[in-house]
């Protein structure tokens, strides 16, 4: 069993290894067996990592198989049929030559499934998963099990006489049992909205003879499928049952973001795992000397003096912002550099000046080659620009100490 596990658990399984343990039989202890029969059978690649991704692709495949083998002939079934093709049509490449000859298909299936295996009731025992889409009935399409019921119960057998070449229908006694009847107690159907496991290989039958119709169903193959459906139903690891749970409700997963079939993981700073979940290693490392290390940081009673101050400067008056008068104008005060340009908004009420509003912002490598009159100019509309709310609908007083810019208005030149 160890052995098995530790090729199991690689990111990458080693296929011949595997084969090369799995030749003397397979333990059925921890899904081994369930898990070693999917790889060997490509149900799952040897990259653990694309598991996720590569079951989300064929399940899509197989539901896409289930609209067009099953749902889309049961909706041809439901509806009126047209004067080109109808029911009694004789033409053998007609769609409904073609249904009810799938009928006879279906119905061997049927009668081999019913009765698959059956000293286990495994089969007869309703599924965990049903399929979502078959249980689906609002669109009013036919499943299998309505086409079933809906074939008459005597069978009549086409027999094609070798003088005359014409068909002969010979007529079953009534006495005997059909194809599809059975014993009162045996096997019955589950209530609407169930499935059995017998269906879900039923239908895994019927989808296989449609995609190859060359071949199409074999007496026997039931008893192929039946031993692999098993193995993959009764699969104990819970891992597996988590994932079927998610697609039976549709619920999608981005791979990039799940972590499937790991021991542990680590998740916001902290490791989950079957034991628990604690702080991740990195997160309480200890620091080698700290104490020597931190210990010009720490504050005495000078440095709390000087923190003290310097928060009361902060949350006082005229650092503090305050809200601005409608009935006085403001004040914009800016200036720039080579560095940098910035601007205050401020008030005079009553000759006390109050700050409104801060601004600076750093130049741009384009902005570094302007003269400097444009610079300064710069600094007026970019302040402008951040204070603009501030400033609609109010008087507003610019100082700068760049002269130029107050005549620059009155200036003849219009290209700068």
């Amino acid at each position: 069993i160890e052995q098995f596990e530790t090729i199991l658990k690689c990111d990458m399984i080693d296929l011949k290894k595997l084969k090369t343990l799995a030749f003397n039989g397979y333990p059925a202890e921890n899904g081994i067996r369930s898990l070693t029969w999917k790889i060997l059978l490509n149900y799952l690649v040897l990259d653990r990592t694309k598991w996720s991704t590569h079951l989300s692709k064929h399940r899509e495949l197989y539901r896409g198989y289930i609209r067009e083998t099953i749902i889309k002939p049961g909706l041809i079934s439901t509806s009126e049929s047209n004067v080109f093709d109808h029911p009694l049509n004789s033409a053998p490449d007609s769609s409904w030559a073609v249904y009810f000859k799938e009928n006879e298909v279906l119905l061997q299936i049927d009668k081999d499934v019913r009765r698959l295996c059956p000293d286990l009731s495994f089969f007869q025992r309703e599924t965990e998963y049903p399929c979502s889409e078959i249980l689906n009935q609002e669109i009013g399409f036919e499943s299998l099990r309505k086409r079933i019921e809906s074939t008459a119960l005597k069978v009549e057998s086409r027999i094609e006489s070798r003088l005359t070449g014409r068909l002969e229908l010979k007529h079953q006694n009534k006495t005997n049992h059909s194809l599809t009847t059975y014993d009162i107690n045996e096997y019955q159907l589950l209530p609407d909205g169930h499935e059995a496991h017998w269906e879900v290989v039923e239908r895994i039958l019927f989808i296989f003879s449609k995609l190859n119709s060359g071949q199409s169903y074999v007496q026997g193959m039931n008893e192929i499928i039946g031993p692999i459906y098993y193995t993959f139903a009764t699969d104990p690891n819970p891992e597996w049952r988590v994932l079927s749970a998610l697609s039976k409700h549709n619920f999608q997963l981005k791979p990039v973001k799940c972590s499937i079939f790991h021991q542990q993981i680590d998740y916001l700073s902290h490791t989950i795992s079957e034991h628990g979940v604690k702080p991740t290693s990195e997160k309480i490392q200890a620091i080698i000397k700290f104490a020597t290390i931190a210990a010009p940081i720490h504050a005495g009673a000078s440095h709390s003096q000087t923190f003290s101050q310097l928060k009361q400067l902060l949350i006082t008056s005229p650092l503090f912002l305050v809200f601005p008068d409608d009935n006085y104008p403001v004040i914009s005060t800016m200036d720039a550099s080579e560095i940098g340009t910035g601007g205050t908004l401020q008030q005079n009420i009553n000759g006390k000046i109050q700050n409104l509003y801060d601004h600076s912002q750093v130049t741009s490598s384009t902005q570094r080659r302007y003269d400097p009159i444009e610079l300064e100019a710069l600094a007026i509309w970019l302040c402008f620009q951040r204070m603009r709310s501030y400033l609609l609908g109010r008087s507003i007083i610019i100082y700068t100490d760049h002269c130029p810019l107050c005549k620059m208005m009155n200036s003849s030149v219009k290209n700068r």
